[in-house]
């Protein structure tokens, strides 16, 4: 695809990709979490265990170990409960180090999907509206300081026809302000700098990198080289093990991130070879 003589930049080519695809396009196939967990086993990717649902959230009843509630459809976190469990029927909510009962974690998640925003999408049909239903599953998570179950790394790779260019290391920290920190590298673990500054998060050049990388890359590549589209996003977690899968975004950020000029046309430059 070209603009005159110039191949496009990745922008412009999310751009004209959020303008022409609808919700029924098949790049959407493997976007719900029961089909992306599918497309998981598929790759060869170890998938967390389900522990219950795929269900109402009525009907979900407390994890007794570490678990994650979300629901089938949705992005960004939306109506999505990392918990540990503590004394007294109390859950570690992981994303803000709060204390909640399985109550409250049930209306916080109903208060997400009957959310203003959400009802807009939801109104609009877009594919990343939260619906129900809702599942737990197994809680990927990392050992903090003290042997302390936290949020895993989620490691974020930009995939233009099955092959890794550039990996998002992403953590959130439950810190005040709420804090998500990145890293970002090219597909052999170098660092790269800050190539796509944004607000929304902070760039910390001292994240550790991932303990399995040749392992993280064969896993990116092996689900991207699944999915009938020049580009994806793959998103998978690690622990002790290996890879653990995450999920696969066609549009990542509703397809709003900005990466700096050069990075921007190297991408558009991969998209476009992709496309050949």
């Amino acid at each position: 695809m070209l603009k005159g003589s110039a191949v496009l930049s990745y922008q412009e080519f999310m751009q004209a990709a959020v303008r022409e695809r609808g919700p029924d396009h098949p790049v959407f196939k493997f976007n719900d979490k029961m089909s992306g967990r599918r497309l998981g086993e598929m790759s060869g990717v170890r998938v967390p265990d389900l522990l219950q649902g795929p269900t109402s959230l009525r009907r979900l009843v407390a994890p007794e170990g570490p678990a994650i509630l979300k629901p089938v459809n949705g992005c960004t976190a939306r109506g999505v409960f990392p918990l540990v469990p503590q004394r007294g029927g109390i859950f570690r909510e992981l994303f803000t180090g709060g204390s909640l009962t399985w109550s409250d974690v049930v209306e916080g998640a109903l208060a997400a999907k009957h959310s203003k925003r959400n009802e807009e999408l939801l109104s609009r049909g877009h594919y990343d509206a939260l619906r129900p239903p809702w599942i737990v599953e197994e809680l990927v998570a990392r050992r903090g300081r003290g042997g302390r179950r936290e949020l895993p790394y989620d490691w974020k790779a930009f995939c233009f026809g099955g092959r890794v260019e550039v990996i998002r290391q992403a953590i959130h920290f439950p810190e005040k302000p709420f804090s998500l920190k990145v890293k970002w590298y090219d597909r052999n673990w170098s660092p790269v700098g800050e190539v796509a500054p944004a607000t929304r998060w902070k760039f910390s050049p001292r994240l550790p990198k991932p303990k399995h990388p040749s392992a993280l890359v064969e896993a990116f590549e092996a689900v991207a080289s699944r999915v009938d589209s020049p580009f994806i996003r793959v998103d998978l977690f690690e622990d002790e093990a290996g890879p653990v899968w995450g999920e696969v975004t066609p549009h990542p950020t509703g397809g709003h991130m900005q990466f700096v000029q050069e990075w921007d046309e190297r991408l558009g430059r991969a998209w476009d070879a992709a496309l050949a």
